[in-house]
């Protein structure tokens, strides 16, 4: 059974805040106004245009910084990733773990003054199905049916009992407006900026205005119920697009700019947090996870030995220090350091140069031509080189590995170009990030299956062992099985060297405390602080 309260899950969630995150303040100066801050448009930036407008259906981190605004999350994710009640006042799963009754406040309106109820859960999941939408494809998986038994109260039944499903229907479903979209026969084909009787919310504020490559605009949602005191001097919010991340720091230091959307930096933090009135918020548990995945599809890498040379060679603290400043962590295992009841008992992998060389030499291969370098190995690593701290990863993995002789040709390109060679195995390597918002094991089954039906599985290759153990996890019906079959898939992934996870990056959230403050952070990129509950809280400097 699982029942959760608004009251303890939001005590719980003001512990948390006060543990897991550092404010960086400006201490090179005073700089702060000596007036009283009397609100107005909070004003916040982004950069880059939404590109996908159909409600529920994108996945670009920026577009949801957007379109997140509109559609109320169930639960709120803390920075911790556990989950505080928002829409939903509790769920609890039945005793054989197929059933998910869910409990919804009775507060929350809709823009337009139509209450938010339990048949606008079920007309969301039922188009999760129906309409295929992006947000929906691990919950569309696995349910059977939905039944509303009062406006406030519905039923949801899986195919077969999963924990870690009812976990994942809590952590990310968000809630579409039926009385807007019921007469629309494909919600993943219906952007909304064509249509502005579309522009209702259940967040604290709602789309009026949309200004293609400067701006989009809201007003207050009245029908919110979360706000807090003084957040009424907010009188709307305004995402500014800006064209890059330096341009938006500028706007952010000279007052033009109230708060940036995207985390900054962390060779931009220090000097940041050093001007005038900016405060840096840094979330250390942060929900995001870069890795080096190996293409066990072909030779080399087809062998578990060269698997395990490379993840004991390359220096992960190394990677910490001069990419991120040591604003992050680095996870040992496939599992989120956030998720400590998951980690299984495993060991990180270390081998010197002189080690890893007489591991690659007892395993067959050789040094024919006397060069130092192992012959007809030659690996190409893939990584998106907009991604600066990935790019620079890339170099020192690179390093990492000639010291035991394996050569390894950087091939990192602008991010379309790689993603598409990652999605036809045209890599041995590849560096990419992944943020994740599901159960643990959700999460492994995501990334590790080769199933693949989320598309980001990348070592193709199948391992029926590896399978089995994902899938025994998916099934479990009950928390201490869950963990259990976790910790052994996970276990499992790593002791055969599909994946080395390099970093756990920090997230760095900004803004200008001169006109507001009272801003949430997330672990979640995706949530950021700009999410509709933080948003919420915001209240006038003073």
């Amino acid at each position: 059974m699982k029942n959760r309260t608004r009251a303890a899950a939001l005590a719980k969630s003001a512990a948390v805040l006060l543990t897991a995150t550092l404010a960086l303040t400006a201490c090179g100066g005073t700089g702060a106004s000596t007036e009283t801050a009397q609100g107005g448009v909070l004003r916040i930036g982004t950069t880059t245009d939404v590109v996908q407008f159909a409600p529920l259906n994108n996945v670009s981190i920026s577009d949801q910084y957007i379109m997140n605004q509109l559609y109320p999350d169930l639960f709120t994710l803390e920075i911790d990733g556990t989950l505080s009640p928002h829409l939903a006042e509790s769920y609890t799963v039945s005793d054989d773990g197929m059933v998910i009754d869910i409990v919804l406040s009775d507060e929350f309106s809709w823009s337009d003054g139509e209450p938010i109820t339990a048949d606008d859960v079920k007309f969301t999941l039922d188009r999760f199905v129906s309409d295929k939408l992006l947000h929906g494809i691990t919950i569309a998986s696995n349910l059977a049916s939905a039944e509303v038994t009062s406006p406030t109260e519905l039923s949801v039944t899986m195919k077969s009992a999963s924990y870690g499903w009812a976990q994942d229907l809590a952590r990310s479903m968000k809630v579409l407006p039926m009385h807007v979209f019921a007469d629309v026969p494909n919600l993943a084909e219906y952007p909304i900026d064509a249509h502005e009787d579309a522009w209702v919310s259940g967040g604290s504020f709602t789309l009026t205005g949309i200004t293609k490559g400067q701006s989009y605009t809201f007003e207050r949602n009245e029908g919110y119920p979360l706000s807090a005191d003084g957040n009424e001097a907010v009188e709307g919010v305004e995402f500014r697009i800006y064209p890059d991340l330096n341009t938006m720091q500028l706007a952010l230091q000279s007052g033009d700019l109230d708060l940036a959307a995207p985390s900054i930096p962390s060779s931009a933090v220090t000097s940041l947090a050093s001007q005038p009135n900016i405060e840096v918020v840094e979330t250390t548990e942060a929900l995001n996870y870069s890795k080096l995945t190996f293409n066990a599809s072909s030779a080399p890498l087809d062998d578990v030995v060269v698997r395990q040379v490379i993840s004991g060679l390359i220096d992960t603290d190394a990677i910490l220090t001069s990419v991120l400043q040591d604003r992050g962590t680095h996870p040992v295992g496939p599992v989120l350091p956030v998720y400590t009841d998951y980690q299984p008992d495993i060991e990180e992998w270390s081998f010197t140069a002189d080690e890893a060389r007489t591991m690659m030499t007892d395993a067959g291969y050789t040094d024919a031509d006397g060069d130092d370098y192992f012959d007809g190995i030659d690996l190409k690593l893939l990584c998106d080189q907009g991604n600066a701290n990935h790019a620079k990863s890339a170099q020192i993995v690179r390093d990492n590995l000639a010291t035991a002789g394996i050569t390894v040709s950087l091939a990192c390109s602008e991010r379309a170009t790689s993603l598409a060679a990652a999605k036809t195995g045209d890599f041995d390597l590849y560096i990419h990030k992944l943020n994740q918002i599901n159960s643990p094991a959700t999460s492994l089954a995501l990334q590790y299956s080769s199933a693949n039906t989320s598309g980001l599985y990348y070592n193709y290759v199948v391992d029926a062992e590896m399978d089995s153990l994902i899938a025994t996890a998916a099934a479990a019906t009950t928390e201490a099985d869950n963990i259990a079959d976790t910790q052994a898939a996970a276990a499992y992934i790593h002791e055969n060297a599909y994946v080395l996870p390099l970093y756990v990056e920090a997230l760095s959230n900004a803004y200008n405390s001169s006109r507001f403050t009272g801003y949430l952070p997330s672990g979640s990129e995706t949530f950021s602080m700009v999410n509709p509950y933080s948003l919420s809280q915001v209240v006038p400097a003073t």
